[in-house]
């Protein structure tokens, strides 16, 4: 049996997502080599690129939605649970791209929902605070986010770009939350109040 956790951090431009599956029947223990439970673990990132305006017609824009949709529920097919970043906006944000990146939210909660998957929510705050141990402020920009991943995963990931270490950071809450001991990682007591700081409803609900 195998559990398989995807991060999302959705985008019009560019989603990062990751893909952890842990091999979750391989009994723990002293006879266990650091070399086999590495192999527990597998982990997939990769970036689903876009292209297009919010200058583009409702229907071009409609369009344009559904691929990334798509293309994000096949990479969830057989998952056990998705996290996703939830949308956030800025003064800066104009009306339309406020719009398109609202209904791809929207459009992914259908879709895992139809696949009956459960869904977590996580800010973006708390994905800094995964990565860095706090939440805002010096050392938490993108930069800080993936230099935190790198020191906490190794050589054990290889994400490209911004997007795809905001998903890493998004499926290894999921992964602490299902299996921390079956990761090559080393989990801390801020990682694990972190985790128990998120609300996991859905996955409450489907375990039953």
């Amino acid at each position: 049996m195998t559990l398989t956790i995807l991060g999302v951090d959705p985008s019009l431009a560019a989603t990062g997502l990751c893909r952890i599956t842990i091999d979750n029947t391989t009994p723990l223990g002293d006879t266990l080599s650091d070399a086999d439970h590495t192999k527990l673990c597998k982990v997939q990132t990769v970036t689903v690129h876009s292209a297009g305006t919010t200058k583009d017609l409702p229907p071009v824009r409609r369009r344009r939605v559904q691929a990334i949709r798509r293309q994000i529920l096949k990479a969830a097919t057989d998952a056990d649970l998705v996290l996703i970043e939830t949308p956030f906006y800025n003064r800066q944000s104009q009306q339309a791209a406020i719009i398109d990146r609202s209904w791809l939210w929207g459009t992914l909660l259908d879709g895992f929902d139809a696949m009956g998957i459960p869904v977590a929510h996580v800010a973006v705050a708390k994905v800094k605070g995964f990565a860095t141990g706090k939440g805002a402020g010096a050392g938490t920009d993108k930069t800080g986010v993936a230099a935190g991943m790198v020191k906490l995963w190794g050589e054990h990931v290889d994400p490209k770009g911004d997007n795809e270490y905001d998903a890493l950071v998004l499926a290894s809450i999921g992964a602490v939350k299902l299996a921390r001991h079956r990761l090559p990682i080393r989990v801390l007591e801020r990682h694990l109040e972190l985790v128990a700081g998120i609300n996991w409803d859905e996955l409450d609900e489907a375990q039953r």
